[in-house]
């Protein structure tokens, strides 16, 4: 079989199912499901990486696989992927939420002559920890219609068709710079160095505990996980950004000052929800959930404690 023709090229910033969507857009006029239909693609397959599906869609495109494997999240297990050669959950992304910048949905639109080609859905966007479009320095919108597609994160139907809409949502998101601790996830997966204590870490049980532990020291122990905002993960992110980037020295400081003057009692939500244990934690902390014990366990035990731990419940998104 010819590619199709003319050859819309994919996009390095985005995800392959961003690249099937503007396909279609481009092609047909239509949505991205029956697009894929017509090729004996599934939207299912594409969605969760798999690889002789995106294959395929390259073969179909006459497209170089290898910049568009690069952006996929494929799935390895249950609730289980890998991007850019990370290990991470289903929690480190996104889900069934699109998260989009307004600005940079307008910039898109006016790109192309048929403007539904030129929606990216930045990879990016599709990770936890990015909150905030580095371009425009706004939070990210997040939408979800609750119906089977949302996997697709289809922006040619998420999004307002008018400007001036798209100008109200811009207008409505807080204005803040990235964090550091998404530019380092950024960094990171782009291969770029950053804090060694970091580095060290897995990605996500980095973001999770630089997260949980500023969430702590900002909003107290006792704030439970699922009240947290967008926004107030962003503030906690900054936050234990200030310590996990010091690494183990900085980290033991912390821990001492929540010891300190924090509760001693075991009904801390953020501290349980960033410690689930295994191995080492479980057998050096017993049973005690309390600042207290947490700091004891400190030392040179965090690094291969945060690398230990259990993946950490999923956290409902809400609008940063």
């Amino acid at each position: 079989m010819r590619p199709l023709f003319p050859v819309l090229p994919f996009a390095s910033d985005e995800t392959p199912l961003s690249w099937a969507a503007r396909q279609a857009a481009f092609h047909t006029g239509g949505r991205l499901a029956p697009f894929l239909n017509d090729f004996d693609l599934r939207l299912s397959a594409l969605a969760s990486g798999e690889r002789d599906t995106v294959l395929r869609l390259c073969e179909i495109a006459g497209q170089d696989p290898a910049p568009v494997l690069r952006n996929t999240i494929a799935a390895t297990g249950k609730r289980r992927y890998r991007l850019r050669g990370e290990d991470i959950s289903v929690a480190f992304t996104t889900g069934p939420v699109t998260r989009y910048c307004p600005l940079c949905v307008k910039e898109d639109r006016a790109s192309e002559p048929r403007p539904d080609a030129g929606l990216r859905h930045s990879l990016a966007w599709r990770l936890a920890p990015v909150r905030t479009c580095a371009r425009h320095k706004l939070a990210l919108v997040e939408a979800r219609g609750g119906k089977w597609d949302d996997i697709a994160h289809e922006l040619q139907v998420i999004v307002p068709r008018d400007d001036a809409a798209l100008d109200s949502l811009a207008a409505a998101q807080a204005q803040r710079a990235p964090s550091p601790l998404q530019d380092w996830v950024l960094d990171r997966l782009a291969g770029r160095s950053g804090p060694g204590w970091l580095d060290a870490q897995g990605i996500e049980q980095a973001v999770r505990a630089t997260e949980m532990l500023g969430a702590v020291l900002t909003f107290g122990p006792d704030r439970k996980a699922a009240e947290m905002t967008g926004q107030m993960w962003d503030t906690a992110g900054r936050a234990g950004w200030d310590v996990t980037a010091g690494g183990e020295t900085a980290i033991r400081a912390a821990l001492s000052e929540l010891m300190e003057t924090g509760p001693r009692s075991r009904g801390s939500e953020l501290l349980q929800a960033w410690r689930r244990p295994r191995g080492c934690i479980r057998s050096r902390c017993a049973t005690s959930w309390s600042p207290r014990a947490l700091c004891r366990s400190a030392g040179s035990m965090i690094p291969a404690a945060i690398s230990s731990c259990a993946t950490p419940r999923s956290i409902p998104l809400s609008t940063a």
